[in-house]
């Protein structure tokens, strides 16, 4: 079943699956409708877009089973990935007219829409970043030297896109040196137009990052012990959260904070950081689906969903408690989790509208 929680609580039921297969449930910019993957008793598959003002739901017919699910910044269309062609393969899906179109495929695929609608920037295979003109296919080569990061981003202005790039320093000796040590990574801004890149930070295993929602600021794990740091791009100046090991991490809407789990034995211990303060809530056995499907590449998924509310007053997290699957409700003023539906995976609309 797939279902919009209401501010009440109460529930608005899109989607009956009954006997047959889905997932991904993916909200729109604009917070007007939810897609979700869905495969039919018949082997079909598609993707389900449901306009939660009516109802009324629409369904695009795919070459694939869709595993992945992003919208393009409008809510006008949507790119999607499945198993395909070389790997994974991308299908463009246009809402107004209900164009499907098939792009290229890869052994590995990430990828971010540009704030306009009209580029993608796509990571393949672990090394390749390229340009890709959504209406033309045109594929533009980038970099063929990348870190170990999923998907690259977009800066809101659409200007730049921040990725991540071996230090690779022209000393024989330093390089030798170097390989026992841990690999040294560059965060990097490059210009679209000029090609200019600009160096954000040069740290050890870069492995994560994303710009904060008002664009002021980029944070990005380090190292073996994934220490979280942030980076006022205004300044150049760098922090360190002390926020312990991270596994995965989101900007709060309001830019002001940061929801991050770090990793216990008895499972993901969910913590707040707010200007300085760190808030240990509660820890969480996160369910095989939300696990598998969404943790494990958060990279690429913290470019299309939020666990966070729109006002920044509380975070979703779905947990397997006494062996059920649960939506658990984090109000960040209390200081205990609500369960507010069964289910195994869940995100928040991104708009209040």
């Amino acid at each position: 079943m797939v279902s919009v929680m209401n501010p009440d609580l109460s529930f608005l039921e899109l989607a009956d699956t009954t006997g047959e297969f889905a997932a991904q449930p993916t909200w729109s910019p604009d917070g007007k409708f939810v897609a979700h993957a869905r495969v039919a008793a018949d082997g079909e598959a598609s993707v389900v877009v449901t306009d939660i003002a009516d109802g009324s739901a629409t369904e695009y017919v795919t070459p694939f089973r869709v595993f992945y699910i992003q919208w393009r910044p409008d809510s006008g269309a949507i790119g999607v990935l499945g198993a395909g062609g070389q790997g994974t393969a991308l299908v463009i899906i246009e809402l107004d007219g209900g164009k499907v179109t098939p792009m290229h495929s890869a052994g590995s695929f990430y990828f971010h829409w540009s704030p306009d609608g009209s580029t993608l920037v796509t990571h393949l295979d672990g090394s390749a970043l390229e340009l890709v003109d959504v209406a033309t296919g045109e594929r533009t080569p980038i970099d063929t030297e990348t870190g170990t990061f999923e998907a690259p981003q977009w800066t809101s202005d659409g200007a730049s896109i921040i990725y991540v790039k071996p230090l690779i320093i022209q000393s024989a000796g330093f390089v030798a040196w170097l390989s026992a040590q841990a690999a040294m990574d560059q965060l990097i801004s490059r210009n679209v137009v000029t090609g200019e890149e600009s160096v954000i930070s040069e740290d050890p295993d870069i492995n994560s990052f994303s710009l904060s929602p008002d664009g002021t600021a980029i944070g990005y794990t380090t190292g073996a012990d994934r220490e979280l740091r942030v980076v006022d791009l205004a300044t150049g100046s760098r922090e360190g959260l002390a926020i312990g090991t991270v596994f995965t991490w989101q900007w709060s809407p309001d830019s002001q904070k940061i929801l991050a789990t770090g990793i216990e034995d008895g499972g993901l211990v969910l913590r707040v950081w707010d200007a300085g303060t760190v808030t240990e809530y509660f820890t969480a056995l996160p369910t095989g689906p939300f696990f598998n499907r969404y943790l494990i590449f958060w990279g690429q998924y913290d470019r299309s969903m939020t666990l966070w509310a729109p006002d920044s007053s509380a975070f979703v997290f779905p947990a397997t408690d006494r062996g059920v699957d649960s939506v658990f409700l984090q109000r960040l003023e209390d200081e205990f989790p609500q369960i507010v539906a069964p289910g195994a995976v869940a995100n928040f609309a991104p708009s209040n509208e």
